[in-house]
């Protein structure tokens, strides 16, 4: 669990490194860039730091391709093939991470790992969120269900649910739907690729965490 933390903090950081060196005031010309390049590189720092914290952290990359392909400047200089290439080195790191991991990690996957693209997706996915919202743990959830706490389970879950449409209407009045609607494309994402495997964690929450409780502020 620790490692899992401590791959959605790094990836989370570089999120934002990365967004902070996108909208920066100071990117109104290419001699200006260098000013704020420290956020970029520490954004790089960040990212491949979180992937060997944790595997999970690969959602980050496509999380990255997001922030790089609707974060714009100012006065909208960056182009789409400068956006491209702002992501490229972290899909190198990613290659190369992927390419070390799988020399280092020998022998047969467990079958609850493998990925397919199915049902299990949309359940993985709504597992997820409602892990997200419960306000106890699912382990002891499930030993109360497991006993026969029928009717806990059932206020557990109303809670649950009841949270779930508080946000969901504190967000459609908030008056910043950009911003909305980008942290909920991240909480999405972020369940990427764990949501096409064949069961579920609620550890596999964290990654999609920082946005769901940002959209608890706004």
């Amino acid at each position: 669990a620790l490692s899992q933390v401590a791959g959605t903090l790094f990836g989370f950081c570089s999120l934002w490194s990365f967004y902070r060196f996108r909208i920066s005031n100071k990117l109104k010309s290419d001699a200006a860039t260098t000013d704020v390049l420290y956020l970029y590189v520490a954004s790089l720092f960040f990212f491949t730091v979180s992937l060997w914290m944790k595997e999970t952290s690969l959602s980050f990359l496509l999380a990255l391709i997001i922030l790089a392909l609707t974060s714009t400047t100012h006065n909208n200089q960056f182009t789409l093939r400068k956006n491209l290439l702002t992501v490229l080195p972290y899909v190198l790191i990613t290659a190369i991470y992927v390419s070390i991991r799988s020399m280092v990690v020998s022998g047969q996957a467990d079958e609850r790992y493998s990925l397919s693209l199915g049902l299990n997706v949309v359940s993985n996915v709504a597992l997820t969120l409602y892990s997200a919202f419960l306000p106890i743990s699912t382990v002891s959830l499930f030993s109360a269900f497991a006993d026969g706490h029928t009717l806990f389970v059932v206020a557990i879950t109303a809670i649950s649910v009841a949270l779930m449409a508080l946000v969901f209407l504190g967000v459609v009045h908030s008056g910043t739907p950009s911003i909305s609607m980008l942290l909920i494309i991240l909480t999405f994402t972020n369940m990427f690729p764990v949501a096409l495997f064949k069961h579920v964690s609620e550890l596999y929450a964290y990654n999609s965490m920082p946005a769901i409780s940002m959209l608890f502020g706004i």
